[in-house]
Protein backbone atom coordinates (compact mmCIF):
# COMPACT_ATOMS: atom_id res chain seq x y z
CA UNK A 1 0.00 0.00 0.00
CA UNK A 2 1.22 3.08 -0.80
CA UNK A 3 0.16 6.06 1.18
CA UNK A 4 0.42 9.26 -0.68
CA UNK A 5 -2.14 11.53 -0.64
CA UNK A 6 -0.84 13.41 -3.68
CA UNK A 7 -1.36 10.34 -6.05
CA UNK A 8 -5.12 9.78 -4.30
CA UNK A 9 -6.30 13.44 -4.60
CA UNK A 10 -4.87 12.88 -8.28
CA UNK A 11 -6.78 10.01 -8.83
CA UNK A 12 -9.80 11.48 -6.62
CA UNK A 13 -9.69 15.14 -9.38
CA UNK A 14 -9.70 12.62 -12.27
CA UNK A 15 -12.63 10.68 -11.47
CA UNK A 16 -14.74 14.12 -10.72
CA UNK A 17 -13.28 15.37 -14.10
CA UNK A 18 -14.84 12.64 -15.65
CA UNK A 19 -17.75 12.34 -13.77
CA UNK A 20 -18.73 16.32 -15.12
CA UNK A 21 -17.94 15.46 -18.54
CA UNK A 22 -20.70 12.09 -18.64
CA UNK A 23 -23.34 14.67 -16.29
CA UNK A 24 -22.63 17.37 -19.32
CA UNK A 25 -23.50 14.64 -21.82
CA UNK A 26 -26.55 13.52 -19.67
CA UNK A 27 -27.83 17.10 -19.95
CA UNK A 28 -26.89 17.66 -23.41
CA UNK A 29 -28.75 14.48 -24.86
CA UNK A 30 -31.99 16.35 -24.40
CA UNK A 31 -30.80 20.01 -24.89
CA UNK A 32 -29.29 19.51 -28.24
CA UNK A 33 -32.58 17.13 -28.64
CA UNK A 34 -34.90 20.48 -27.89
CA UNK A 35 -32.48 22.39 -30.68
CA UNK A 36 -32.61 19.87 -33.39
CA UNK A 37 -28.93 19.05 -33.04
CA UNK A 38 -28.76 15.31 -33.24
CA UNK A 39 -25.25 14.66 -34.36
CA UNK A 40 -24.67 15.59 -30.71
CA UNK A 41 -27.18 13.37 -29.60
CA UNK A 42 -25.72 10.85 -31.07
CA UNK A 43 -22.22 11.52 -30.10
CA UNK A 44 -23.40 12.05 -26.24
CA UNK A 45 -25.64 8.98 -26.53
CA UNK A 46 -22.11 7.34 -28.22
CA UNK A 47 -19.85 8.55 -25.27
CA UNK A 48 -22.51 7.46 -22.57
CA UNK A 49 -22.61 3.71 -24.38
CA UNK A 50 -19.05 3.47 -24.08
CA UNK A 51 -19.12 4.50 -20.25
CA UNK A 52 -21.94 1.81 -19.75
CA UNK A 53 -19.87 -0.36 -21.32
CA UNK A 54 -16.76 -0.21 -19.43
CA UNK A 55 -19.21 -0.08 -16.29
CA UNK A 56 -20.32 -3.30 -17.32
CA UNK A 57 -17.06 -4.80 -17.75
CA UNK A 58 -16.09 -3.76 -14.41
CA UNK A 59 -19.05 -5.85 -12.62
CA UNK A 60 -20.84 -2.14 -12.19
CA UNK A 61 -17.49 -0.30 -10.41
CA UNK A 62 -15.27 2.35 -11.83
CA UNK A 63 -12.00 1.45 -12.72
CA UNK A 64 -10.67 4.16 -11.03
CA UNK A 65 -11.72 2.75 -7.46
CA UNK A 66 -9.27 0.03 -7.90
CA UNK A 67 -6.46 2.77 -8.58
CA UNK A 68 -7.60 5.07 -5.77
CA UNK A 69 -7.68 1.88 -3.13
CA UNK A 70 -3.96 1.46 -3.98
CA UNK A 71 -3.39 4.92 -2.38
CA UNK A 72 -5.30 4.55 1.06
CA UNK A 73 -6.70 2.25 3.17
CA UNK A 74 -9.95 3.81 3.24
CA UNK A 75 -13.39 1.92 1.93
CA UNK A 76 -15.79 3.82 3.07
CA UNK A 77 -18.95 4.64 0.55
CA UNK A 78 -17.27 6.96 -1.91
CA UNK A 79 -13.45 7.10 -1.16
CA UNK A 80 -12.80 7.55 -4.59
CA UNK A 81 -14.73 10.87 -4.87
Amino acid sequence: MDHNPFRLNLVKSLHTIIWVFFVACILAIPWAASRGDFQLVLVCNALMAIEIAVLALNRARCPLTAVAARYTDDRKPNFDI
